[in-house]
């Protein structure tokens, strides 16, 4: 008998694509009513975590890439 262990134990962290970064955010903390962690920038930022108790969603303005 061969046992094999995953090399993936679970889902920390995903990459979400966002083509308008506000819009996406006002989605996930007014529809989805998460609360707004990081952001990756000030003014114009970048990106932005959302943590859901067991993984971090991230947006990413993919626009702007």
């Amino acid at each position: 008998m061969t046992t094999s262990t995953s090399l993936v134990t679970g889902v920390d962290f995903v990459s979400i694509p966002a083509t308008n970064l506000r819009e996406s955010m006002d989605f996930y903390e007014n529809v989805l009513g998460l609360e707004a962690g990081k952001t990756w920038g000030q003014e114009n930022p970048l990106g932005a975590e959302y943590e859901t108790g067991t993984v971090t969603l991230a947006l990413i303005d993919v626009a702007r890439l």
